[in-house]
């Protein structure tokens, strides 16, 4: 996943905010996503800068900072917070489902970018809300993420397919395969729900 297509209309050395709360994925109890958009981040230093992250659990922060290449960004534990922070311009919201709208609302209404990780919210009349509100802030930039649509291999796939070197493409057969264990572990295990929140419908 590459956040800078997201971004791309926002302002040259544009500061941004992670907003992490109950991480998408944990692997060794650190967020993989987090990882993965830092590392992303750090290596356009010249667009961005990670200037603060929010997580409500304690341990993931400390985590964050740890395998962060830069762990010069403020912490919060309250996303309303950071978004109170005037210095961020753009905020990357990956939450369980159940929080996008929420956060989505309160990022647009405090007039920040938004990069919203998949799926876009919990249901559809809460997608169709968030629609109307993007509209109505037409200066801000928002972006939904999706499995790979950013990435530069499969811009040359296309290209590959639109020049022809492929032939005639009149069928694709596509799968995804996933060998691991969903569910991740838990320090504590009034966490469970927290940390494990794709097992549980609420969600």
């Amino acid at each position: 996943m590459c956040v800078t297509a997201g971004c791309a209309k926002v302002a040259h050395h544009t500061v941004l905010t992670l907003v992490t709360e109950h991480h998408l994925y944990v692997i060794k109890s650190f967020a993989a996503i987090l990882k993965g958009i830092i590392q992303v981040l750090n290596q356009l230093p010249d667009k961005f800068k990670v200037i603060a992250v929010c997580d409500v659990l304690d341990f993931r922060l400390e985590e964050t900072k740890k395998e962060s290449k830069d762990a010069n960004f403020t912490t919060y534990k309250d996303h309303r917070r950071l978004l109170d922070n005037k210095d961020v311009d753009a905020v990357v919201v990956a939450v369980p489902l159940n929080m996008h709208y929420t956060i989505a609302v309160d990022t647009l209404n405090a007039n920040k970018h938004l990069y919203l990780e998949k799926t876009m919210t919990y249901d559809i009349p809460q997608a169709l809300e968030l629609v109307k509100l993007v509209k109505s802030k037409p200066k801000q930039v928002v972006q939904v993420g999706h499995q790979y649509r950013y990435s530069p291999l499969y811009y040359r796939v296309k290209e590959m397919i639109n020049k022809g070197y492929l032939g005639d493409i009149n069928q694709i057969d596509c799968r995804w395969d996933r060998n691991g264990n969903w569910r991740r572990p838990v320090p504590s295990p009034e966490l469970e729900r927290q940390i494990n929140w794709r097992m549980y419908k609420q969600y």
